[in-house]
């Protein structure tokens, strides 16, 4: 569960106030990329068009941009009208240099990404990144700080979530800066004033140097390997200029022999510039800074000419091209596989190479998450095993490496960090070891890692071991976490409380996007047994407002409409449910029940059967294709399936009735 909050930054403050003293600076940086990397819709420039149209044939869903009181709102319908939902942005994401993203932030501080991106390059609406397919995460997916590390500056004084009224600001290249402000306002001398704060290039080690443009830019991949970790007990936003990056992060890349490895990403540049020949061979180091100007570029001009300076530091010129430019063909420009719609620079300095990928369309490609192995990019790891172990089983590229790798660290640990037992548990959870993974978990808790998102974890797996009173407890300590309310609410039922429940399962619903689909989901679900028809109806119409792609959902809403007598309306959404989810038992048997009160029988006796073959302990489905049965007159095999229902729920009273009638009729006809 991806939270927002982030590490306070002593010392920051509202960076503003520099170009006071750095006018030029301060003028020219305040027009760079960097600078405008995030900003609220009501203050960014206006350069996508509103007022038009865009459907996305994969997914059938038609989307509307529109100008809504100053911003832009995005409307999502599914191709046959149904399931209308919007949203207004808050915030965008990018300069617009090469594209914008949009998001929504709640109240709470939770930021929402929007489905439709602007591609300026092509001067058009698309998906964003990653949403190009069949299912997508539409308005669901959470923006997390991890995102925002790279695009807005530190949080100031007592902010919980960054404030992203601006982008990079001058204290993430330079440090905090309150102490150089203190020192300039009282006059220091000025060998005072600059040893208050960091200036980049007087950085003596050449890799600390080069590190502060690489705390955003060695992203070696933007799929969840995961490219990059936390060191154990630093903070998202706790890097400081100076120091070495990899004090603050352990960072990871495909197998040199993966098919993936050379895969060009939107945000691989320093990731591409270090694997170059170029740079392993400068004695003293390349920097970003040899070709790029750090507080903006007065024109592409300029930057070309001083790449062809630096690379004449080293190489003879040559015209066999005809180009004065080194870059057009050493650094060619590629088409970003992550991000299809956009072309950029690729920073790998490379020999001329036809095979190369040109920059023409290029179709967004999902081949599922990464399995193999991982390498460290971070060098001489003394904890190799500890960090690997939990790389391996965060994005879940070898599970059992990484039961084996933080065995080994635990083993061989004087005092090992608790991160380790969470983090077995999480690699015995995904490879379906629950046993272990509670185990291990619990372990983690008892060690000291107790906080809200631990505790509420602890939850769902106790729940799931069929352990419901110990989960509410855990659940409850977790509280108000959204993800707390919505366990805690499936513990109460679990244990025949669905009163308690419901009070648990509405703060869910309005507290988080993260949960507000699964507890609408179970409260239509309650509401439709309690009889509530018209407020189930609300509450799954919501949900599938949010989400239209949920079977659970669809499967709810058809069995409310079937119970209200829209028998048609009941089977499209169910339909819906089995297209989104052909191995979802429940909805195939409901998908029966309904083609049985039509009296397609044919086709509700295959659906049974399916149901069955999915899900063999479903009683009602055994009962109903008895009942099905015994009405061709086939009552021997009916008798079979009333039997089983039986052994399954022993105190049914239909099933037992329509055995002993069947049992009946068998008699008679011997």
């Amino acid at each position: 569960m991806a939270l927002l909050t982030v590490s306070l930054a002593p010392g920051v403050f509202a960076s503003d106030v520099c170009g006071a003293c750095h006018p030029a600076i301060a003028a020219r940086y305040a027009k760079s990329s960097m600078a405008n990397s995030v900003r609220p819709v009501s203050a960014a420039s206006t350069i996508e068009q509103v007022g038009v149209t865009f459907d996305h044939a994969l997914s059938g869903r038609h989307y509307e941009v529109l100008r809504s009181g100053g911003g832009i709102r995005q409307k999502r319908t599914l191709s046959s009208g149904e399931d209308p939902y919007e949203l207004q942005a808050t915030h965008v994401i990018g300069s617009g240099k090469h594209a914008r993203s949009y998001v929504s932030r709640a109240n709470s501080g939770e930021l929402v990404q929007l489905p439709l991106s602007w591609y300026t390059q092509e001067h058009q609406w698309g998906m964003s990144p990653g949403y190009d397919a069949a299912k997508h995460f539409d308005f669901t997916r959470m923006v997390d700080s991890g995102c925002l590390f790279c695009h807005t500056a530190y949080p100031v004084g007592k902010q919980v979530h960054p404030a992203l009224n601006g982008g990079v600001d001058c204290q993430r290249c330079h440090g905090a800066g309150s102490a150089h402000i203190a020192a300039a306002s009282s006059r220091k001398p000025p060998k005072d004033i600059r040893a208050a704060i960091v200036n980049p290039a007087r950085i003596s080690n050449p890799s600390k140097r080069l590190d502060v443009c690489l705390q955003c830019h060695l992203q070696s991949t933007s799929e969840p390997l995961p490219h990059a970790m936390l060191r154990i007990g630093r903070g998202v936003f706790s890097f400081r200029p100076g120091e070495a990056l990899s004090d603050y992060a352990v960072h990871f890349e495909r197998a040199r022999t993966s098919e993936r490895q050379d895969r060009f990403e939107i945000n691989s540049h320093g990731y591409r510039l270090i694997s170059s020949p170029c740079f392993a061979e400068t004695p003293d180091g390349m920097q970003c800074t040899s070709c790029h100007d750090p507080h903006g570029e007065s024109s592409s001009a300029a930057v070309m000419d001083r790449t062809r300076q630096t690379c004449l530091g080293c190489h003879q010129p040559h015209t066999e091209a005809g180009r004065q430019d080194c870059v057009s063909c050493h650094m060619p420009r590629r088409r970003a596989g992550d991000a299809v719609h956009v072309v950029m620079t690729d920073h790998r300095i490379q020999r001329p190479d036809r095979r190369l990928p040109s920059t023409g369309a290029l179709a967004e490609r999902h081949d599922g998450p990464y399995r193999g192995s991982l390498e460290l990019l971070t060098p001489n790891l003394q904890e190799r095993d500890l960090y690997l172990g939990m790389a391996y089983a965060e994005g879940g590229a070898d599970l059992a490496t990484s039961i084996k790798l933080l065995h080994a660290y635990i083993a061989n640990s004087a005092k090992p960090t608790p991160q380790a037992f969470l983090q077995l548990g999480k690699a015995y959870e995904k490879s379906g070891n629950l046993t272990q993974a509670l185990s291990w978990f619990q372990k983690g808790v008892s060690a000291g890692l107790a906080g809200p998102i631990e505790l509420a974890t602890l939850g769902d797996l106790l729940l799931r071991a069929g352990h419901p009173k110990q989960a509410e407890l855990q659940f409850r300590a977790a509280l108000p976490l959204a993800g707390a309310h919505l366990g805690l609410g499936n513990a109460l039922l679990r244990q025949k409380h669905p009163e308690q429940a419901v009070p648990h399962w509405e703060a869910a619903t309005s507290a988080s996007a993260q949960t507000r689909l699964e507890a609408s989901n179970n409260l239509g679900a309650w509401l439709i047994q309690l009889g509530r028809i018209a407020e189930a109806e609300k509450t799954l119409l919501a949900a599938l407002a949010f989400d239209p792609s949920s079977a659970e959902a669809n499967n709810n809403l058809g069995r409310l409409l079937a119970a209200k007598g829209d028998l048609a309306g009941g089977v499209k959404r169910v339909e819906r449910s089995v297209e989104l989810d052909p191995q979802y038992a429940q909805a195939r048997f409901n998908h029966g029940r309904l083609l049985h009160a039509l009296e397609r029988r044919e086709k509700a006796m295959a659906e049974y059967r399916e149901a069955l073959r999915l899900d063999p302990n479903l009683a009602e489905a055994h009962l109903s294709l008895g009942v099905l049965l015994a009405e061709a007159n086939q009552m021997s095999d009916a008798a079979v399936e009333f039997r089983e229902a039986l052994r399954l729920q022993p105190a049914n009273k239909e099933a037992v009735r329509n055995l002993k009638l069947a049992e009946e009729i068998l008699k008679d006809r011997r």
